[in-house]
């Protein structure tokens, strides 16, 4: 063998050397970046996995906030509903007072013909009230207010 070709093979084997050290050096970095995007990637699924618990959490509790606020709603309907009763039940009463306070004043003024209309007109407004005062009595002895 001629020197020549010593160093032929001497250039390719520390070619050889050479490539392979860049090529380890290179598959150490790549192999180390795809470790680290493989934990990165880990972490990113726990934070959305977490997320995603948060999420439900909070979806739960706006459900439950709705049909809090549906039973709420039908309880402010029902509210309504006795107050516009209450009402009605005060206007008939009052009318009734209104009709004694008219009897009371024709008696007074011996008015003969007003009282007999007053007394007719006391009748149904009278008997209404008096269900109605008989009803509010067994609801306040039974602590039961509408």
């Amino acid at each position: 063998m001629n020197n020549n070709n010593v160093i032929w093979i001497v250039v390719v084997v520390v070619l050889f050397v050479v490539i392979l050290g860049v090529g380890g050096f290179a598959y150490a970095s790549v192999n180390r970046d795809l470790t680290d995007a493989q934990n990165r990637i880990e972490e990113l699924q726990t934070e959305l996995s977490a997320s995603k618990q948060q999420l439900d959490a909070r979806n739960k509790e706006i459900t439950d906030l709705k049909v809090g606020s549906s039973e709420a709603q039908r309880e402010i309907e029902r509210r309504s509903a006795q107050i516009q009763d209450l009402r009605r039940d005060v206007d008939t009463v009052g009318l009734c007072l209104k009709g004694v306070i008219e009897v009371i004043n024709a008696a007074s003024e011996e008015n003969v013909g007003q009282l007999a209309v007053s007394v007719g007109a006391l009748k149904e407004p009278c008997k209404k009230s008096e269900t109605i005062l008989n009803n509010l009595k067994s609801n306040v002895a039974g602590n039961q207010l509408y």
